[in-house]
């Protein structure tokens, strides 16, 4: 009886001794709740709307001093908001302490995506373009928000419907077809020369591209204009 006691006071005592630890301690809820918050508020300040927070779960046996002082939090400088992310959760009370918290963080845009499969060098047309929400899990600077600006631009690749578009994925549409004769313009303001001249390569508007001069035999560079001709630099 002796000994059973002895046991069950010696349980009791060791309980008693985690409970009063844990209640000593942060809860953790409370720390993956501040890194959850901080980091939605971020996302959600750089526009993005219905933002979703996945926190890595904290080791269960972890023990912080639970802080006198509201939890504050902080990010690195890459400034990124989507995707994978660190978030510093700081104590600065009488015994402070800081940890970081792993989370990843995506948000849901409404996005132009193709309405059907499309192949490479299709040109868009409206009819090809349908508005959907769309999950973002990474930033993607070159993703286009407004359909209007994809009207009129061909595919690099084949794409399934249902796809996003993206700036590398599209390309101005082909004006100048390689060993076509297209209209030189040279000269300065108020005194234009206009000949003709045999393109060395395929070109959109805006690209670079040499050309022979067909009046001089010269190999010439110019930047072709939208209406096709080319500009000699």
């Amino acid at each position: 009886m002796t000994i059973y006691w002895r046991l069950t006071a010696t349980v009791a005592l060791v309980i008693g001794l985690i409970d009063q630890s844990r209640a000593d301690s942060q809860a953790l809820a409370s720390i993956a709740s501040a890194a959850a918050d901080k980091a939605r508020r971020d996302a959600m300040s750089a526009g993005y709307q219905s933002v979703e927070v996945e926190v890595r779960p904290l080791d269960q046996r972890l023990r912080l001093a639970a802080c006198s002082q509201p939890l504050t939090t902080m990010t690195g400088s890459n400034n990124r908001v989507l995707g994978p992310l660190s978030i510093g959760v700081r104590c600065q009370g009488d015994a402070p302490w800081t940890i970081y918290v792993r989370t990843r963080v995506s948000a849901i845009i409404k996005l132009p995506v193709l309405s059907r499969s499309l192949q490479r060098g299709h040109r868009l047309q409206d009819s090809d373009i349908t508005m959907a929400d769309h999950r973002l899990d990474r930033p993607q600077a070159d993703l286009f928000l407004d359909s209007a600006q994809l009207v009129g631009k061909e595919l690099r690749r084949s794409l399934a419907a249902g796809s996003p578009l993206a700036a590398h994925q599209l390309q101005a549409p082909r004006l100048i077809e390689r060993g076509q004769v297209v209209e030189l313009i040279a000269g300065g303001p108020g005194v234009k020369v206009r000949m003709q001249g045999k393109a060395l390569a395929n070109a959109s508007a805006g690209d670079r591209i040499l050309v022979d001069n067909l009046r001089s035999g010269r190999r010439v560079e110019g930047i072709v204009r939208p209406d096709g001709s080319v500009e000699i630099q």
